[in-house]
């Protein structure tokens, strides 16, 4: 894990200059998203909201992210010594990152 923007940066520059990939992966599903699934309403209403919690996935974004990091294993051929993972410092996206390399 790196431990600042600017290591995380040098280590994603040594990737591209070795020819390799960058791929991206958004979090699983949060607490957050099934508010807004359960109560829809204008966007606008959120705004105040939206940036407010930093919530936990839900069971269902556990499941996401473990069948995530298996796709990424089976179509990338990743096994988790070869790669450098770079996560946002939001609860959902360390439980994401962690639930994809578990299985």
């Amino acid at each position: 894990i790196r431990s600042s923007p600017d290591e995380a940066t040098a280590g994603l520059d040594a990737m591209r200059k070795k020819g390799n990939r960058i791929l991206a992966v958004r979090h699983g599903e949060s607490a957050f998203n099934v508010l807004r699934e359960q109560h829809p309403l204008e966007e606008e209403r959120y705004l105040p909201y939206m940036y407010l919690p930093d919530c936990d996935i839900t069971a269902t974004g556990v499941q996401q992210s473990r069948e995530a990091g298996l796709k990424l294993e089976q179509d990338h051929g990743l096994n988790y010594g070869n790669f450098v993972l770079v996560v946002s410092p939001l609860r959902r996206a360390i439980q994401t990152a962690l639930k994809l390399e578990q299985d």
